[in-house]
């Protein structure tokens, strides 16, 4: 797997003049048209994004983000036995003050249903523009983006609960998502959880995943469970395997605990 940098190419759309007629002919040239996109990374940009992008584009530059991940994603690709040629680059979502799109559903969609063309030679790494891009934190989205592409490659994109479940445990062997939940908050989620494992249903689905409050965010009904709640389960040390391939990824994870920050 290959990165390719997409940031300068992303800062200097911005320096385009916040006009419709200018900067939307300049975006459908960037993406390209079905199905040969050009930058499927790119797909979540916020054409009509204000400054905020701007500054927060400049820092990852600033921080040599594309140069880290020039190293960093054919290392992990390789130890994943990438076969084949992929691609990957970095996209930036602008879910700030409600603008472009919901953190919720951007969140759930770079999980779950982040590879936009059909024989999937792009890996995307998607950052919210809502949180703060440190070095690690961005460097532990790629790491992520990479097993998320290479699970779904290797078993499908996930539809059922259980197995969303299942690849988020083995993202959890390469980087730490979210602090851990108390206790008292992980046994009431085990008692729960399993009930709905044979879930489909995208409202119950983000319910169980990110908790009531993401799920009402999007109109949907409450299930009874706390923030991540679905995400701390699939992570968490005494959580069974929740698929055998997981071990695998747990295997792989122990000769890059010195590339990837935890």
């Amino acid at each position: 797997m290959k990165h390719i940098p997409l940031l300068e190419i992303v800062r200097d759309f911005y320096a385009f003049p916040r006009d419709p007629s200018i900067r939307f002919p300049q975006y459908r040239a960037l993406i390209g048209n079905e199905p040969a996109l050009r930058h499927p990374p790119l797909m979540h940009m916020n054409p009509m994004a204000r400054a905020h992008l701007n500054a927060y584009t400049q820092t990852l530059l600033d921080r040599d983000i594309d140069h880290a991940a020039s190293v960093l994603v054919p290392t992990v690709a390789q130890a994943l036995g990438y076969s084949g040629s992929h691609l990957h680059g970095i996209g930036i979502a602008d879910d700030v003050a409600g603008g472009w799109t919901s953190t919720v559903d951007i969140d759930m969609k770079r999980r779950f249903a982040c590879h936009f063309n059909a024989n999937r030679t792009w890996c995307s790494t998607v950052l919210l523009a809502s949180e703060p891009p440190t070095y690690a934190s961005v460097i532990a989205e790629i790491t992520a983006a990479i097993v998320r592409h290479h699970w779904q490659i290797q078993h499908g994109t996930p539809e059922r609960l259980r197995d969303m479940l299942a690849q988020e445990q083995a993202v959890s062997w390469f980087v730490t998502q979210h602090s851990q939940e108390n206790t008292e908050e992980y046994e009431y989620t085990t008692q729960c959880i399993s009930a709905y494992f044979d879930e489909t249903a995208y409202p119950a689905i983000v319910a169980v995943l990110l908790g009531d409050d993401g799920a009402a965010s999007l109109g949907y009904p409450r299930h009874g469970f706390g923030p991540h709640a679905g995400l701390h389960y699939a992570q968490h040390p005494d959580t069974p395997i929740l698929n055998p391939a997981v071990l695998f990824y747990r295997d792989v994870a122990t000769t890059l605990r010195d590339i990837v920050p935890q």
